[in-house]
């Protein structure tokens, strides 16, 4: 059976289903660049919880460890030590609600980064890299924010994008509204963004 005609029999069954569906786009890693935060001036962004699921509904589970998760053209605010966790990027994939990865203000990179914000596009710079060590199909991403009253660091513009090489990138969700998904004052622990995976070309 070749593929036009594999595709097309997917779509007649979804359709019997009253289902949409979507090509399989698996990939090993993910990459979420926050644009913007709700603090106009501010680009030490934080989150308190980054999850994925699959297309049945499930977690996809992550280790919080090093390995799992590092930036990308930035750096922890507060590094880790012994006994600390500090902000680093790997605290998004713990579930605990009171730990949360933050990115440093300060961080610049010549020519490239200054104080956290990219000096080639109207963008912070850095990108949170999540590695699943296997390629994954993910259907769909919650974003939480953290809960000690640092509104002004929440996440208020973002782009995830999807790879298997860290050279290629697909956009496969962004988030570009003017109503804030974590308002300020009502976005304590619990409160998520959530949003479906929609597979794009790599570039």
């Amino acid at each position: 059976m070749g593929y036009q005609t594999l595709r097309c029999l997917l779509l007649f069954l979804a359709s019997a289903q009253g289902r949409s569906w979507q090509q399989p786009c698996p990939y090993r890693y993910m990459m979420l660049q926050v644009h913007a935060c709700n603090g106009e001036t501010e680009a030490a962004w934080s989150l308190a919880g980054l999850a994925f699921k699959d297309e049945t509904g499930k977690n996809i589970l992550v280790p919080a460890a090093r390995g799992s998760a590092f930036l990308h053209q930035g750096r922890a605010k507060v590094p880790a030590s012994f006994g600390f966790q500090g902000s680093e990027p790997w605290n998004a994939l713990d579930g605990n609600p009171f730990t949360v990865a933050q990115v440093d203000d300060t961080y610049s990179l010549e020519g490239e980064v200054a104080n956290g914000r990219d000096l080639h596009r109207p963008t912070l710079a850095a990108k949170l890299i999540i590695d699943f060590q296997v390629p994954k199909q993910v259907a769909s991403f919650s974003i939480t924010s953290r809960r000690d009253g640092h509104d002004e660091t929440h996440p208020r513009k973002w782009t995830l994008r999807g790879s298997n090489d860290l050279t290629s990138w697909a956009n496969l969700s962004s988030y570009d509204l003017d109503a804030k998904p974590f308002p300020e004052g009502t976005s304590g622990y619990g409160r998520q963004s959530t949003a479906d995976i929609e597979c794009g070309e790599l570039e």
